[in-house]
């Protein structure tokens, strides 16, 4: 079930199909975070102990999302000069992560308040790709500082983007239940085709 207030009615109103990658599990970090098992990363001790994780989590996780769109692509009639790619939090680091490594498979890229502990110079990588970015201003777990320096380089390199930074909101909240930014960030996504 997609949780987010918005995303449905716009993809169906726009003949735009949502898939929702798990990314192997929730520690994986759609493998943003390196290829192996960071389970560790500033996560509480309690859930550091499990010791059934692979070896190659990151991995994997980056595979899920590459698996269900290859998937994606067989069994639906998709035009795949219009393939986006839209994520929040650890999937909106996910989606600049992915985003870059893998950009001739993007029409643009969607990344909602982005855990990115990447620099912003690896930018410079994807140039021309399309990038609409948001970002709650009193986030507490994303500091709007950080995401302000990806939008003030994508301006600097004159990339093709949007900088939605959301006043008053908080890393959730105003991201899930806030249909109106579903719609700017889904008009931008549309105006959108890879050559």
């Amino acid at each position: 079930v997609i949780r987010y207030q918005g995303i449905t009615a716009e993809a169906e109103k726009r003949g735009i199909i949502v898939v929702a990658p798990f990314g192997y599990n929730r520690r994986g970090w759609y493998g943003s975070l390196g290829q192996g098992n960071i389970v560790g990363f500033q996560l509480p001790e309690k859930l550091t102990a499990q010791a059934d994780l692979p070896d190659n989590l990151g991995e994997l996780s980056e595979k899920d999302v590459l698996n269900v769109l290859d998937l994606t692509l067989e069994e639906f009639t998709v035009d795949r000069k219009r393939v986006y790619l839209m994520g929040h939090s650890m999937g909106g680091g996910g989606t600049l992560y992915l985003g870059m490594k893998y950009h001739q498979k993007w029409a643009a890229l969607a990344p909602l308040a982005p855990a990115v502990y990447s620099s912003p110079k690896d930018l410079s990588k994807i140039p021309n790709m399309p990038v609409v970015m948001v970002q709650g201003e009193h986030d507490h777990l994303v500091p709007v500082s950080t995401t302000r320096r990806w939008a003030e380089t994508m301006k600097e390199l004159e990339m093709p983007h949007e900088y939605i930074e959301i006043k008053g909101g908080d890393h959730v909240g105003s991201i899930t239940r806030n249909p109106n930014v579903m719609t700017r960030v889904f008009e931008f996504l549309d105006r959108q085709t890879r050559d």
